[in-house]
């Protein structure tokens, strides 16, 4: 949201930091608190994988709501940051 500066993660703070065992558990944690925060009817896990080729990673996560499981991917790599600094 344009006018909530608190609103979302920030996973892009995550792309250039080491792809260790401490960042995987700052990303993974980051997420599970951000969807308790914003949608709390929801239980999700999360499961963060780095990429090999470039710099980034790919989070993995599962979302149950009323019942239902879904799961969903998506990736944050330094491309992120191409789009970001071109919004600008």
């Amino acid at each position: 949201y344009l006018h909530d500066p608190e609103y979302g993660i920030g996973l892009y703070k995550y792309i250039f930091e080491p792809a260790d065992e401490v960042t995987k558990n700052a990303i993974e944690n980051a997420v599970n608190e951000a969807s308790r925060r914003y949608e709390p009817r929801a239980t999700c896990s999360s499961k963060v994988v780095f990429l090999l080729n470039k710099k980034g990673f790919r989070v993995d996560l599962s979302v149950s709501y009323k019942g239902e499981r879904k799961k969903v991917s998506f990736t944050v790599d330094d491309s992120l940051l191409r789009t970001l600094s071109a919004n600008s």
